[in-house]
Protein backbone atom coordinates (compact mmCIF):
# COMPACT_ATOMS: atom_id res chain seq x y z
CA UNK A 1 0.00 0.00 0.00
CA UNK A 2 1.14 2.95 -0.81
CA UNK A 3 0.25 7.08 0.00
CA UNK A 4 -0.88 9.64 -2.51
CA UNK A 5 2.97 10.05 -3.00
CA UNK A 6 4.00 7.07 -3.51
CA UNK A 7 5.67 5.85 -0.40
CA UNK A 8 4.99 2.30 0.99
CA UNK A 9 3.14 2.92 4.23
CA UNK A 10 2.95 -0.34 6.57
CA UNK A 11 1.08 -0.39 9.94
CA UNK A 12 4.22 -1.92 11.93
CA UNK A 13 4.22 -1.37 15.44
CA UNK A 14 5.76 2.11 16.74
CA UNK A 15 5.07 4.33 19.39
CA UNK A 16 2.38 5.84 18.31
CA UNK A 17 -1.37 5.08 17.23
CA UNK A 18 -3.12 5.44 14.28
CA UNK A 19 -6.56 6.15 13.22
CA UNK A 20 -7.88 4.73 9.94
CA UNK A 21 -10.98 5.08 7.92
CA UNK A 22 -12.58 3.57 4.21
CA UNK A 23 -13.38 5.74 1.80
CA UNK A 24 -14.12 6.55 -1.95
CA UNK A 25 -14.30 9.66 -3.91
CA UNK A 26 -17.40 7.86 -5.78
CA UNK A 27 -19.29 8.06 -3.14
CA UNK A 28 -19.30 11.47 -1.25
CA UNK A 29 -22.50 11.16 0.44
CA UNK A 30 -20.21 8.45 2.55
CA UNK A 31 -16.72 9.78 2.15
CA UNK A 32 -18.07 13.52 3.18
CA UNK A 33 -18.80 12.93 7.00
CA UNK A 34 -16.02 10.22 7.11
CA UNK A 35 -13.50 12.91 6.44
CA UNK A 36 -15.04 15.34 8.13
CA UNK A 37 -14.14 13.41 11.34
CA UNK A 38 -11.14 12.62 10.08
CA UNK A 39 -10.48 16.38 9.99
CA UNK A 40 -11.92 16.87 13.39
CA UNK A 41 -9.07 14.47 14.77
CA UNK A 42 -5.99 15.70 12.56
CA UNK A 43 -7.05 19.34 13.89
CA UNK A 44 -7.29 18.42 17.56
CA UNK A 45 -4.19 16.44 17.38
CA UNK A 46 -2.08 18.26 14.89
CA UNK A 47 0.86 18.79 17.35
CA UNK A 48 0.72 15.30 18.73
CA UNK A 49 3.71 12.94 16.71
CA UNK A 50 2.14 9.92 18.14
CA UNK A 51 -0.98 10.33 16.46
CA UNK A 52 -1.30 9.46 12.72
CA UNK A 53 -4.13 9.16 10.34
CA UNK A 54 -4.94 7.15 7.56
CA UNK A 55 -7.47 7.51 4.51
CA UNK A 56 -7.48 4.41 2.71
CA UNK A 57 -9.84 4.75 -0.96
CA UNK A 58 -11.86 1.22 -1.28
CA UNK A 59 -11.62 2.15 -4.90
CA UNK A 60 -8.02 2.00 -6.45
CA UNK A 61 -9.09 2.02 -9.91
CA UNK A 62 -10.92 5.39 -9.88
CA UNK A 63 -9.14 7.34 -7.19
CA UNK A 64 -6.07 7.50 -8.52
CA UNK A 65 -3.01 9.51 -6.98
CA UNK A 66 -3.35 12.39 -9.06
CA UNK A 67 -7.29 12.61 -7.73
CA UNK A 68 -6.39 11.71 -4.85
CA UNK A 69 -4.10 14.63 -4.01
CA UNK A 70 -6.54 17.22 -5.40
CA UNK A 71 -8.74 15.70 -2.81
CA UNK A 72 -6.68 15.91 0.07
CA UNK A 73 -5.71 19.45 -0.43
CA UNK A 74 -9.56 19.88 0.14
CA UNK A 75 -8.87 18.08 3.48
CA UNK A 76 -5.83 20.36 4.87
CA UNK A 77 -2.10 20.20 5.21
CA UNK A 78 -1.86 17.83 8.01
CA UNK A 79 1.33 16.12 7.74
CA UNK A 80 0.53 12.76 9.49
CA UNK A 81 -2.60 12.18 7.65
CA UNK A 82 -1.89 10.09 4.65
CA UNK A 83 -4.40 9.04 2.19
CA UNK A 84 -3.44 5.66 0.86
CA UNK A 85 -3.75 3.84 -2.00
CA UNK A 86 -4.14 0.28 -2.03
CA UNK A 87 -2.54 -1.97 -5.25
CA UNK A 88 -6.26 -3.53 -6.22
CA UNK A 89 -9.65 -4.49 -4.77
CA UNK A 90 -8.01 -8.29 -3.35
CA UNK A 91 -5.32 -6.34 -1.46
CA UNK A 92 -8.29 -3.60 0.33
CA UNK A 93 -10.42 -6.18 1.16
CA UNK A 94 -7.36 -8.00 2.50
CA UNK A 95 -6.38 -5.60 4.58
CA UNK A 96 -10.33 -4.51 5.20
CA UNK A 97 -11.47 -7.70 6.27
CA UNK A 98 -8.41 -9.40 8.02
CA UNK A 99 -6.20 -6.73 9.68
CA UNK A 100 -9.14 -4.38 10.46
CA UNK A 101 -12.11 -6.79 10.71
CA UNK A 102 -14.42 -4.44 8.52
CA UNK A 103 -16.40 -5.57 5.44
CA UNK A 104 -15.67 -3.87 2.07
CA UNK A 105 -18.43 -5.35 -0.85
CA UNK A 106 -17.58 -4.77 -4.79
CA UNK A 107 -20.85 -5.21 -6.81
CA UNK A 108 -20.52 -3.04 -10.14
CA UNK A 109 -24.45 -3.14 -10.77
CA UNK A 110 -25.19 -1.73 -7.13
CA UNK A 111 -25.96 1.64 -6.14
CA UNK A 112 -23.72 2.38 -4.85
CA UNK A 113 -20.99 0.09 -6.79
CA UNK A 114 -19.15 0.01 -3.43
CA UNK A 115 -19.95 -0.71 0.35
CA UNK A 116 -17.95 -0.38 3.05
CA UNK A 117 -17.94 0.64 6.52
CA UNK A 118 -18.36 4.22 7.93
CA UNK A 119 -16.61 2.80 11.20
CA UNK A 120 -13.23 4.71 11.98
CA UNK A 121 -10.62 2.04 13.68
CA UNK A 122 -8.06 3.28 16.15
CA UNK A 123 -4.90 1.44 16.89
CA UNK A 124 -2.73 1.19 19.48
CA UNK A 125 1.46 1.09 19.15
CA UNK A 126 1.18 -2.70 18.86
CA UNK A 127 -1.73 -1.98 16.21
CA UNK A 128 -4.13 -3.73 18.34
CA UNK A 129 -7.70 -2.55 17.20
CA UNK A 130 -8.94 -0.55 20.61
CA UNK A 131 -12.46 0.15 19.16
CA UNK A 132 -14.47 1.47 16.11
CA UNK A 133 -16.54 4.63 15.98
CA UNK A 134 -18.97 5.30 13.36
CA UNK A 135 -17.95 8.55 11.82
CA UNK A 136 -21.66 9.03 11.27
CA UNK A 137 -22.16 9.60 14.90
CA UNK A 138 -21.19 12.77 16.45
CA UNK A 139 -20.93 11.46 19.92
CA UNK A 140 -18.83 8.63 18.54
CA UNK A 141 -16.38 10.90 16.99
CA UNK A 142 -16.14 12.86 20.25
CA UNK A 143 -15.89 9.40 22.37
CA UNK A 144 -13.08 8.45 19.45
CA UNK A 145 -11.14 11.93 20.60
CA UNK A 146 -11.31 11.22 24.06
CA UNK A 147 -9.92 7.64 23.76
CA UNK A 148 -6.90 8.63 21.63
CA UNK A 149 -5.96 11.04 24.42
CA UNK A 150 -6.22 7.85 26.97
CA UNK A 151 -4.55 5.88 24.63
CA UNK A 152 -1.80 8.22 24.60
CA UNK A 153 -1.47 8.82 28.23
CA UNK A 154 -1.15 4.68 28.14
CA UNK A 155 1.35 4.82 25.58
CA UNK A 156 3.40 7.48 27.83
CA UNK A 157 3.34 5.57 31.05
CA UNK A 158 4.57 2.05 28.92
CA UNK A 159 7.73 4.38 27.35
CA UNK A 160 8.03 5.69 30.39
CA UNK A 161 7.92 2.05 32.17
CA UNK A 162 10.17 0.50 29.63
CA UNK A 163 13.07 3.63 29.97
CA UNK A 164 13.04 2.69 34.02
Amino acid sequence: MKDINGQSITFEPDSGVAVLSLFYTGNEMLAHPIQVAMQKIAKRFQKNEMVHLYSLTVDPERDTPQQMQAYRAEWGNYSRWKFLIADNRKQITHIARTELLLDVVYNEHGTPPITHSSAIVLLDSKRRIRGYYDALLKEDVDRLVDEITLLLTEEFRNISVSRE
